[in-house]
């Protein structure tokens, strides 16, 4: 987990402190006192997503459960924890993931109903649940007589699903904290890559590899012709392999090509290669068009790319007319409003000046997705997680850039 991520949790979990700093507000209508702070977990889940908005509840448990006074009325304890109402708190935690793995699955059509509806699930029928099957077993009454008696307290909560929602879709909207990854989200990255070989006529590029490759940064090394282009092209099937098989999580590189390519961004060495149409706003939203997405969400994805990377004012600006630096930019903001797991750079920097070079590695530095760089810029990878070098389509070396990169340098002298 990243620093950031930490800080993120941290910071939900203070928030759920913080909201049981208000007083209950009776409604008119029922009579029932109402508590803000069971709107932290929905909060949590909707913006922080699955995994940070679940730890961000179970961080702030601990707190109380070690005595802190941060539920509502200044209570805490794990003697408050195990009490009637306990099942609830104990939900929380449950609930903030349930609404987090709802909204990801919804993100990239996430709109008022589905939001609503998630948050719902999530902080509403799950937590309920629970907390009512709790409260069945310490008061030693049956399950219907808890749900009856929970009943009032549903107007109050359908209240707190509302503001959640609005919440959720004004920070997707602003700063969004969640990246979408559908089809494997909370799941680790890995990509397999199992006895693959790849020929071309007369010559083999590349010749019996087997690797998984979990890390954050991966940098790849070699001579020209060592194969290292072939091997990142096998990840988003722009080149098919021979024999053996690439695995992406769960894709197929031989069989899930078209999802594959949503998975797998792909930034060339030269972005005029990349760059189809003449105005920028037009090539970043190229790629979208496939996706059926709402004009607001394609609008939404081109804005928050361009502020990024500081390009606001060249939205409709001719595409060829930018610098080599803004074009690489360019590039990348096309592959990132696809908004994919991993990105894939061949080269990025090649035909760089420093200052753009140093810009392009800053946003690289920047990126939440896993990257795979293939450089002969040594320093560009130099803080890597993990390097790879080809040598006659073959891994010569692997290992962490500190050991990796002298052997190379070694190598090649």
């Amino acid at each position: 987990m990243k620093t950031k991520d930490i800080v993120y949790v941290a910071l939900f979990a203070a928030l759920t402190a913080v909201l049981g700093l208000f007083p209950p507000i009776t409604l008119p209508v029922t009579g029932v006192p109402v508590t803000a702070q069971s709107l932290g977990p929905m909060l949590a889940g909707a913006i922080l997503g699955a995994r940070r908005g679940g730890l961000s509840i179970v961080l702030f448990l601990v707190l109380v459960a070690v005595g802190l006074p941060l539920l509502s009325g200044g209570r805490g304890g794990f003697g408050v924890m195990i009490g009637v109402t306990g099942g609830f708190m104990f939900g929380w935690a449950i609930s903030a993931f349930v609404i987090g793995l709802l909204i990801e699955k919804f993100w990239n059509r996430l709109n008022v109903f589905n939001a609503a509806l998630s948050i719902a699930f999530g902080g509403i029928v799950v937590l309920y649940a629970i907390g009512n099957a709790w409260v069945a077993v310490v008061a030693e009454i049956s399950y219907w007589q808890a749900t009856v008696g929970a009943a009032p307290f549903l107007i109050g909560d359908a209240i707190k699903v509302a503001i959640a929602t609005a919440a959720c879709l004004a920070v997707r909207r602003a700063y969004p904290l969640i990246s979408n990854f559908p089809d494997n989200a909370g799941r680790p990255s890995m990509i397999r890559i199992e006895n693959v070989s790849v020929q071309f006529e007369q010559r083999r590029a590349l010749a019996d590899i087997n690797l998984t490759l979990g890390e954050k940064r991966i940098g790849i090394v070699g001579a020209n012709g060592s194969g290292k282009s072939t091997f990142v092209r096998l990840l988003n099937g722009l080149q098919t392999a021979t024999s053996g098989r690439v695995l992406v999580d769960d894709l197929d590189a031989a069989k899930d090509g078209r999802k594959l390519r949503r998975h797998v961004g792909f930034v060339f060495q030269n972005p005029d290669n990349q760059i189809v149409y003449p105005v920028v706003e037009e090539d970043i939203a190229f790629g979208l068009k496939p996706l059926k997405l709402p004009k607001e969400e394609i609008n939404r994805r081109i804005d928050e790319v361009l502020a990024r990377y500081d390009l606001q004012d060249f939205k409709a600006h001719p595409s060829h007319l930018l610098s080599g630096g803004q074009k690489q930019l360019l590039a990348i903001s096309g592959v990132l409003v696809m908004e994919p797991r991993y990105i894939v750079f061949d080269e990025p920097t090649t035909l760089l000046d420093l200052r753009n070079r140093n810009r392009v590695q800053r946003a690289i530095a920047e990126l939440d997705q896993t990257v795979i760089t293939v450089s002969h810029d040594l320093d560009l990878i130099a803080d890597y997680d993990r390097v790879l070098a080809f040598e006659d389509g073959r891994v010569v070396l692997d290992g962490p850039p500190s050991e990796a990169l002298p052997k190379y340098r070694e190598m090649m002298a």
